[in-house]
């Protein structure tokens, strides 16, 4: 049986604010990653899947039925798939493509992240944004992470992230501070636990309490297993200084005999009522293969399911099979099933060995118009990383994208 698993620029797209269909929940959500994971995503909760040495990902802040921006960024890794570079472009559709930031790093001999440095386009010319340098501690069991901007003529100190490491290399707990032009104040922390499975249990965000000089949780997301290691449910829950945490949102997974993730409930928390009520339910169907062919989204109002919207994935009879080429989500509206939104991924063999992961977004405006509209189209081949004899980067990339409204 085939792993359900869905990269993250099918997912990025989806419902569902905290939570999502992956059921994989080691990732950090909501966490500035100052010492980058190669294979997690910095703008979202979803994993990076990194099939060339270079993946572009596409991030959208998009109000439905809008003229909208979007946030482009693209990575580069060298040939031990650490990143080296990251170039975040932004779209303004009908109009341009221009640069926002360029972001090199720096490792070590034992392959941690010790520098990064961010150059911002001012007018076509790269200038200094902001850099970090990050030390560790002999034992590998700790690092400071020292942030710093750019005054226009000096770097000056903005932030310091403190990390501690298990034995495992997790990060139980992550300590955030500012400079406040004298010395560092706290300002946020992350924890995290897990069970003697390996299992996430546990995501905290504190904040730190200048009146009662004391941290208080803001956030938190606790997660359950079934008997047999299944995410079960993820219970979300909000605080301030003044209060404890109380509920706030819950979802809860249940699997086929397969062990296939067959549907999702959501819940919202009534506090006047203390009770969960729910809120959707998504159905997931799977074919002969294991893989994820539709999933249908009901909203409940008044504990009745009404369709809402689904997702039809389709998939390709190459190696790459397990994941989805195509992804079309519709919007159920006066009677039928509208197309809304449509995502497509091709995969090719190079002979270098390497693989040419292209994809591009069509929207109808309005659904079932039958016009679909090319938003993005990004092409993942880049030139291969040149990395010098010091281990460092020496070749810069950028994300190719074409008129993003051109006729789909």
């Amino acid at each position: 049986m085939k792993k359900l698993f869905l990269p993250s620029l099918l997912l990025l797209f989806s419902s569902g604010l905290i939570f999502s269909q992956h059921q994989d929940f080691s990732w950090k959500p909501f966490v500035e990653q100052t010492i980058p994971d190669p294979k997690v995503s910095e703008l979202g909760n979803f994993p990076v899947l990194v099939i060339d040495s270079s993946h572009c990902e596409i991030y959208s802040q998009t109000p439905p039925y809008s003229l909208f921006q979007t946030v482009i960024e693209s990575y580069q890794y060298d040939n031990l798939e650490r990143r080296v570079k990251e170039i975040r472009l932004l779209e303004i559709p009908s109009f341009f493509v221009s640069n926002l930031t360029h972001t090199t790093y720096t490792y070590d001999a034992q392959g941690r992240v010790i520098a990064t440095l961010t150059l911002k386009d001012n007018d076509g010319t790269l200038e200094n944004a902001d850099k970090t340098e990050t030390t560790f501690s002999p034992d590998g069991l700790s690092a400071e992470s020292i942030g710093f901007y750019w005054n226009g003529s000096d770097w000056v100190f903005s932030t310091r992230t403190i990390q501690e490491y298990d034995q495992e290399g997790r990060i139980p707990l992550q300590t955030f501070q500012i400079w406040n032009g004298s010395a560092w104040d706290n300002n946020s922390r992350n924890i995290r636990e897990w069970d003697a499975n390996g299992n996430a249990t546990l995501y905290r965000s504190e904040q730190w309490d200048n009146i009662n000089g004391d941290w208080f949780i803001a956030f938190q997301q606790i997660l359950v297993y079934d008997a047999t290691g299944k995410l079960f449910s993820v219970t979300a829950e909000s605080g301030t200084a003044d209060a404890l945490p109380i509920p706030t949102a819950k979802s809860e997974y249940y699997y086929d005999t397969e062990g296939r993730n067959d549907s999702v409930f959501y819940f919202s928390w009534d506090e006047m009522q203390s009770q969960w009520n729910a809120t959707s339910v998504e159905a997931n169907t799977f074919n002969a293969q294991d893989e994820l062919v539709e999933t249908l989204t009901y909203s409940i109002v008044n504990q009745v399911p009404l369709i809402s919207r689904r997702s039809l994935l389709t998939y390709g009879d190459k190696v790459y099979s397990a994941l989805p080429e195509e992804r079309l989500n519709q919007i159920w509206d006066q009677g039928e099933f509208k197309d809304q939104q449509l995502y497509n991924i091709t995969f090719t063999d190079l002979p270098n060995g390497k693989v040419l992961n292209a994809y591009d977004t069509k929207t109808q405006i309005p659904p079932g118009s039958g016009d679909w509209i090319l938003n993005v189209d990004c092409n993942n081949l880049y030139h291969i990383s040149t990395i010098s004899s010091t281990g460092q980067p020496s070749q810069e990339i950028n994300c190719s994208v074409p008129n993003p409204y051109s006729a789909g």
